[in-house]
Parts: C-alpha cells; structure tokens; sequence
C-alpha cells in the first residue's frame, strides 16, 4: 500500500496539496488555509501560557495599587516622596567591599565604612520604579538593610551583615511609583 505524499504548499497550486494514494490518485485536494491558522494560533497560545507561567516571580514585579501592596512578599520599609526627587545614601558597614547600581547600569565599589549615594526620580503619573542592586562582588555574604528617611528626601540605607541563616537577607531595594520603599 501507498503511503500519502503531500508536497509543501508553498509549490502546490492554489494553497491546495497533491496527494498520493488517495482513491483518485493525483487528486488535488483542499488544504485549508483555516487549519493552518488554527494549528498556529493553538501553537502560539500554548508557547504564551507556558511561558507566563514559567516566569521567576521577581519578573512578575506591577506597579503597587492602591492598597497596602506587598512586592515579592516584602513589607514596606520605608516611604519616600515619588514627586520630587530621591537621594538614596548607603552606608556600608560591613568589613566587606560591596558592589552597588541602579538596575541596567554598571556596578560601583562601596568599600567597608565607606557612603555611596545615587539620585532616582519615580513619577507617580507614568508608572516609573527604581531598582538598586547592593551585595558583595561575588553574592557570598549575606546582608540586611535599614531604611531611613528625613524630609529632604534622602533615603538613607544602613548596610549590615547577617547570618547566613537569617530569612530577612537583602541583595536589593525597589522603590514603587507611590515612594514605598521594599527590600528582598
């Protein structure tokens, strides 16, 4: 017995396959342009699904709403002004180099005992966050945060070591478009 050929549709005439081994051989028969649309659009809708729910949740990160919204599990450490702009001071003081950067930007060195400072701006309006990474060059110690803000707006950030079993460690701040200030 024969088994069907079918040629790309590409060379076909008119969208339509050559089949062999079909009761009238060399018939031509309707490929629909429907099922080949549905096929890929079915495709498509599995890639979309799977791939949302395969997302490591600090990408699923949204802009806060307006209740007491907690980002990645963290409560609000501190609250800041989004509307005017925001100096963020840190203060190392562990005995450790740390790196430090707003997110997309390159790393700087904050040695032990030493301040580094970073301006953010976050408009309310359009949704805007600002991100700021700060951990030891090779992520190998752990560390805590403590948040402190004056009416100059100027958040300050008292860096500190932890225990390695201490479930409150930090590696990094988020600031929403309300001024709420989280660290995870």
């Amino acid at each position: 017995m024969l088994e069907p050929t079918f040629l790309p549709i590409s060379t076909a005439p008119d969208c339509r396959a050559i089949t062999s081994g079909s009761p009238a051989w060399g018939q031509i028969t309707e490929a629909s342009n429907w099922d080949l649309t549905m096929n890929y659009t079915a495709l498509a809708t599995l890639v979309w699904i799977i791939g949302g729910t395969l997302a490591p949740p600090a990408t699923l990160s949204e802009p806060a709403s307006d209740g007491p919204r907690l980002v990645t599990g963290s409560p609000v450490r501190a609250t800041v002004d989004p509307g005017r702009p925001i100096v963020v001071q840190l203060a190392n003081e562990t005995d450790r180099l740390l790196n430090y950067a707003r997110a997309n930007e390159p790393p700087r060195s904050l040695p032990p005992g030493a301040t580094g400072q970073l301006f953010l701006k976050v408009n309310p309006r359009r949704g805007e966050t600002g991100s700021i990474l700060i951990n030891t060059p090779a992520s190998t110690n752990p560390l805590t945060y403590e948040f402190h803000v004056d009416r100059d707006n100027v958040l300050r950030v008292s860096i500190r070591p932890t225990a390695a079993d201490d479930p409150h460690q930090n590696r990094a701040i988020f600031i929403d478009e309300r001024g709420r200030v989280y660290a995870f």
